[in-house]
């Protein structure tokens, strides 16, 4: 079996290592013996540190570490909710150097993270102000790591027996505990609810218009972007495009369709072949993966609609024909016509149907409005 390794680790000890005088972190699980060691030693060499974390309790886990670290000069704070279904979970994941650079991304502070396909890179300078204005906004508000933490190991035994329940459907033995409970997994389990907590609020703000659709293909929550329409997720066949001889109706209406697209949105290619409108770009809505899409239309036919990566197989459960089109709406609700645009109907439903897709990969549960077949 080949495990991908990450130098991310080793970067981020230079990052402290590059500090003259402040280090700000912010992450949600930081467990790495090896990185809060070296900020012990960096606050012993007189450079002021301050740690944010998130209230999950497996930040305890090397709570003698910390102790130390606070007892060595650092501060150590948490903030936020202990779990991401409650809102409010603290889920940033960043490293300011010196008030000068930032670095952020996936990457969490724990030994098992460098076997993940994770990324941490620079931010833009441009972004460094708001990224050290929200830090010290937040830190502000954070409170004492140990406060109401009588006796961290206690805590932490409780949060290992409690997932270990969970995942052996209530049967677990005090020596299981300690021998069977995997940070990789209770870390792996809590991004998922960070996860579909976000996508599930994204996807009912853009139902509900209360969110909208911007020229990049992103989720905006604001209605300055193109507003989704109502619609039910369907299924069954598909008519697909044929190609018999173009006419200049055929051609107008094509034309038609990609002015309205081209000038709405930047993240699709348009072009008429044969008088058929295809379009093609990729979408990743935030905490989303990114999808290849493809565009068809043609007169008399509604557009059609396919994910060309990654590979997705096609299954009534997530609204996609069996021909590998997506089924973004009901026939016998809502009829389409050859001047329905599909830049205000098909491409926010598209959004909408990659966040309802990402969250049935998680939960296996399709959370959009649907009309069962």
């Amino acid at each position: 079996m080949i495990t991908q390794q990450n130098n991310y680790q080793q970067q981020i000890a230079n990052y402290f290592d590059s500090a003259d005088y402040s280090i700000k972190v912010a992450v949600s699980w930081f467990t790495d013996e090896v990185l809060i060691q070296r900020l012990i030693d960096k606050v012993k060499s007189g450079i002021k540190v301050d740690v944010l974390l998130s209230c999950d309790n497996l930040n305890l886990l090397r709570h003698k570490l910390f102790r130390k670290l606070i007892n060595s000069g650092g501060q150590v704070r948490k903030l936020g909710s202990e779990s991401a279904l409650d809102g409010g979970f603290m889920h940033t994941k960043e490293v300011i150097i010196d008030n000068q650079v930032a670095y952020g991304g996936s990457y969490n502070f724990t030994k098992n993270a460098k076997s993940h396909y994770e990324q941490f890179k620079k931010w833009d300078a441009s972004e460094l102000r708001g990224i050290i204005a929200d830090f010290n906004s937040w830190f502000s508000k954070g409170d004492d790591l140990f406060l109401n933490v009588p006796n961290p190991d206690a805590i932490v035994c409780q949060l290992q027996q409690q997932f270990m329940e969970e995942q052996n459907d209530g049967f677990v033995t005090s020596e299981s505990i300690f021998m069977d409970f995997s940070e990789e997994k209770y870390i792996r389990k809590k991004e998922q609810e960070v996860k579909v907590s976000h996508i599930q609020k994204m996807a009912t703000s853009l139902s509900t218009n209360k969110a909208s659709i911007n020229e990049k293909g992103q989720t905006v929550h604001n209605t300055t972007g193109v507003i989704s329409k109502p619609h039910k997720f369907y299924g069954g066949s598909a008519t697909l495009i044929k190609s018999p001889n173009a006419t200049r109706k055929t051609f107008s209406l094509s034309t038609y369709q990609k002015h309205t697209i081209v000038s709405r949105y930047s993240f699709l290619k348009c072009r008429i072949e044969n008088g058929t409108l295809i379009c093609t770009g990729e979408l990743q809505p935030e905490y989303c993966d990114r999808y290849k899409i493809r565009i068809e239309f043609r007169e008399g036919y509604a557009p059609l609609v396919f994910i060309t990566s990654p590979h997705i197989e096609p299954r009534s459960a997530i609204h996609m024909y069996k021909e590998g089109c997506l089924c973004l709406f009901y026939p016998g609700e809502f009829k389409w016509r050859n001047t329905t645009k599909i830049a205000e109907y098909t491409i926010p439903w598209i959004v909408e149907w990659v966040l309802y897709y990402e969250i049935w990969k998680i939960t296996g549960k399709w959370e959009g409005a649907e009309h069962l077949h």
